[in-house]
């Protein structure tokens, strides 16, 4: 599924395990509690998405817009951010004891 335009889209709670969302308009949709393990998401606009509680280990989000995403909760094992678009704010976000984050994200904000 590649190119889909979902603007807006409920995929909270859903299982998108290895689904090819590459090159997706995907503003302001919701991946809350969704499973997103090993998804392809690069150059997908995520901008104002929820990721809240989302499971992205190991989906390439290589050059994905998240600006404005929320991302409390998310799991990042072994994801793939390379020259991903995020908010100033992740930094701090990063180092928050609630995130389950495994290592530091070197993050570039925009």
């Amino acid at each position: 599924m590649i190119r889909c335009d979902a603007e807006g889209a409920n995929f909270s709670g859903a299982s998108l395990h290895r689904t090819d969302l590459r090159l997706s308009n995907l503003r302001s949709a919701s991946f809350a509690g969704a499973n997103l393990r090993g998804a392809k998401l690069c150059y997908s606009d995520l901008s104002g998405a929820d990721l809240t509680g989302a499971d992205l280990t190991g989906a390439d989000l290589t050059g994905a817009n998240l600006t404005g995403a929320h991302i409390e909760a998310v799991c990042w094992r072994s994801t793939t951010l390379q020259r991903a678009q995020v908010d100033a704010s992740w930094a701090l976000k990063a180092a928050d004891k609630s995130s389950r984050l495994v290592q530091p994200l070197p993050l570039t904000p925009v």
